[in-house]
């Protein structure tokens, strides 16, 4: 073996442990990014659902800032009609579209959520939809403004023991505005005509 077979050796050895350590240092770069991805995918997640809790505490806090709205949305009770009680008619409607508008986007995040976390959300969608005819009837009215929830609405999913007929029954109407809400003010006119003075 001359001397240049020992440069071509010694060249090739070099070589290979430049290979060598290449490939470890691409292993380590790509097991970091592997990492970064994790760690963006779990920030995202939180984010997801930190802006999804704090449209619900928006929520809450409309209701605590006025609170007569509350059985509109959670006892089933069909707010006044205009000329009974204008302010809390159109109040009412107002925070029935921001309802809407909060829901569809929480629900719109759906597959960032776990599988409890979806189901919890879904349920809590359907509760506000099960005791605010208000909410129905503004969603029958315009409920092309809001697909997520209409695609969750025919998806007929419920994991409730009430099943949330408005979700689950097919034949539920959407209560459009000129039915059944007008309907139960107009029975709240009627009592309130009897309790005027004369």
């Amino acid at each position: 073996m001359g001397p240049s077979d020992w440069i071509s050796t010694g060249f090739a050895l070099v070589a290979m442990l430049v290979s060598g350590v290449t490939v470890f240092y691409t292993r380590v770069q790509v097991r970091h990014a592997e990492e970064q991805v994790e760690q963006a995918r779990r920030e995202l997640n939180f984010a997801v659902h930190d802006s999804a809790f704090n449209l619900m505490l928006r929520m809450d806090e409309l209701f605590l800032e006025h609170p007569m709205l509350r059985p509109h949305f959670y006892q089933d009770v069909a707010p006044p009609t205009p000329a009974a009680d204008p302010e809390l008619h159109h109040r009412a409607f107002a925070m029935a579209e921001f309802c809407l508008d909060v829901l569809e986007c929480v629900w719109e995040r759906q597959d960032k959520y776990s599988d409890v976390d979806r189901e919890a959300w879904r349920e809590w969608i359907h509760d506000v939809f099960a005791g605010s005819p208000v909410l129905r009837s503004l969603y029958g009215e315009r409920q092309a403004w809001f697909p997520v929830l209409t695609s969750l609405r025919e998806s007929r999913v419920c994991t409730a023991a009430s099943g949330h007929s408005f979700f689950t029954d097919p034949a539920a109407p959407a209560t459009p505005a000129g039915s059944a809400v007008p309907a139960a003010t107009a029975a709240a006119e009627a009592a309130a005509a009897e309790l005027a003075p004369v």
